[in-house]
């Protein structure tokens, strides 16, 4: 079997490589960890509670210009397992978040900063399969990123005020009193090209 030339795969690598970094970034991909603060109700119960979720948030951004970019985010997390009442019988909880916005950054050195606007859904599961419910809802926050490589770096911490009302999320409770005020948090991986 020939092995392959290296010299012209290695000169072409720096060729393409060097211009990468001439150009600026177009795309601009993120995954990590999610934490969400989200109000719910057992099934008999009447008030609401807020509980921890935790999961994962994904996102890409496409650079439409100097300082702003289009998103697209996704989330899904597992709340508490919850109490059916009287009876022993437990149920999961979940939600999940689909939304898109515009994006506004600026970089200073290797320290990125973002803010963004974010509409969309959010999908609120009680059991498995169990009810389940989708609400119109937005995200108003922002983030920080660390860039270690001209490609790779790390979301130190994002934070995002999401609204929502999901009357899933209480069985017999009202939905209009739903606490809509929402907390997430994300960190992780941040990939950009």
């Amino acid at each position: 079997m020939n092995k392959p030339p290296l010299l012209p795969i290695c000169v072409l690598l720096l060729v393409v490589s060097s211009q990468c970094q001439d150009s600026q970034s177009r795309f601009d991909i993120f995954a990590g960890y999610m934490h969400l603060s989200y109000p719910v109700t057992d099934i008999y119960g009447s008030s609401w509670a807020r509980q921890g979720f935790d999961g994962g948030e994904a996102s890409a951004a496409y650079r439409l210009g100097k300082y702003y970019a289009a998103e697209a985010d996704f989330s899904g997390a597992i709340g508490p397992t919850m109490n059916n009442g009287n009876t022993p019988n437990e149920y999961t909880t979940s939600t999940r978040t689909y939304m898109a916005g515009p994006r506004f950054f600026t970089n200073f050195h290797r320290v990125g900063v973002f803010g963004h606007v974010l509409f969309g859904g959010l999908t609120f599961t009680r059991g498995f399969p169990g009810d389940s419910g989708t609400s119109f809802a937005f995200a108003l926050g922002g983030g920080v990123n660390l860039w270690a490589t001209r490609h790779i770096g790390v979301r130190l911490v994002q934070f995002d005020y999401l609204r929502n009302t999901n009357s899933v999320a209480g069985e017999d409770a009202d939905a209009r009193s739903q606490p809509s005020t929402n907390y997430r948090v994300s960190t992780g991986i941040a990939v950009r090209f």
